[in-house]
């Protein structure tokens, strides 16, 4: 018990500073490693904060109006034409949700992080849930520092002998000992100590009113821009003949009826640009409307 606490007091009073595993980033630039770094935690605990802070610390350049991003086409832009950069996903939970794992722009998202680690880019994520990080991020993230409130840190690192594991992060150990706390009621939930893969601690400190100014105006401005973007898409969605307009599910074309037919509940329409009289203009309709990114008719579809 005595050597447990002489432990503990050592891992909490002499806590990894930020400088500390900004070196530890720079060195696996220089060893031409992925340099991954995810800050987990609840809203408002100071993960972005940590991240701003680490990038400002690490050799590669950083600006913070031009490298804190918040949508997946962002980061994915960044990874094609940065060299010895960093990038920061401020809201991570949109580029590579595991979730999603079927959505092309996140496949092509992480194609990009596996085959451009030569370009030696900085990445450091922020999410609210470690574990609901896309399998193939949480391959390639080399450490994950936990948030537990303001200006505090748990840092956690993969133990190096994973070879054949497909859970090197351990999730489910942990998520079991976390369930065996609430089981028994234990206050405060599981010591992070306690926990596989656990480091040390971090502790850093809060932006400056400067920093804190400029931050808060740049998430303003690209948040407003790509919830703006995103309406503009589901605008056209609306507007577009192969979506219902009242659930706005996904429809299917009917040659033979000459109609629209939603897939998820009963309603049919008629597609203007398909107006015929005779059987032969019958035989000029298409039978199926397929998609094809490299020419669409004004319909958003091209017809085979």
């Amino acid at each position: 018990m005595v050597r447990k606490n002489i432990i503990l007091k050592k891992i909490y009073e002499n806590p990894i500073t930020l400088s500390k595993i900004a070196e530890w980033v720079d060195n696996r630039i220089k060893n031409k490693l992925d340099a991954v770094v995810v800050f987990s935690g609840a809203r408002g605990n100071g993960k972005s904060t940590g991240a701003i802070k680490l990038g400002l610390r690490c050799d590669n350049p950083f600006l913070m109006g031009r490298d804190v991003l918040f949508s997946r086409d962002d980061v994915i832009k960044n990874f094609k034409k940065k060299e010895k950069g960093i990038i920061i996903a401020d809201e991570m939970i949109m580029v590579g949700y595991r979730r999603e794992f079927y959505n092309k722009t996140q496949q092509e998202f992480i194609k990009l992080l596996n085959t451009q680690r030569d370009k030696g880019n900085v990445f450091i994520a922020c999410v609210p849930n470690f574990a609901n990080l896309d399998k193939d991020i949480l391959g390639l993230t080399f450490l994950h520092i936990h948030i537990a409130k303001r200006g505090i840190g748990y840092l956690f690192c993969p133990p190096p002998s994973s070879i054949f594991s497909n859970d090197r992060w351990k999730i489910d150990e942990c998520r079991k000992l976390e369930e065996r706390h609430l089981m028994r009621k234990i206050a405060g939930g599981v010591p992070a100590w306690k926990l596989p893969n656990f480091v040390g601690t971090l502790r850093f400190p809060k932006l400056t009113e400067r920093q804190e100014t400029a931050y808060q105006k740049i998430k303003d401005e690209k948040r407003n821009q790509f919830f703006e973007e995103g309406n503009e898409i589901e605008h056209q969605q609306a507007n577009s003949m192969d979506r219902c307009k009242e659930c706005m599910s996904k429809a299917t074309w009917k040659r033979a009826k000459l109609l629209w037919e939603c897939r998820n509940c009963p309603n049919s329409w008629k597609d203007p640009k398909y107006s015929v009289t005779t059987e032969k203009d019958i035989e000029t309709i298409p039978l199926t409307y397929t998609r094809n990114t490299s020419k669409k008719s004004s319909l958003g579809v091209t017809i085979e």
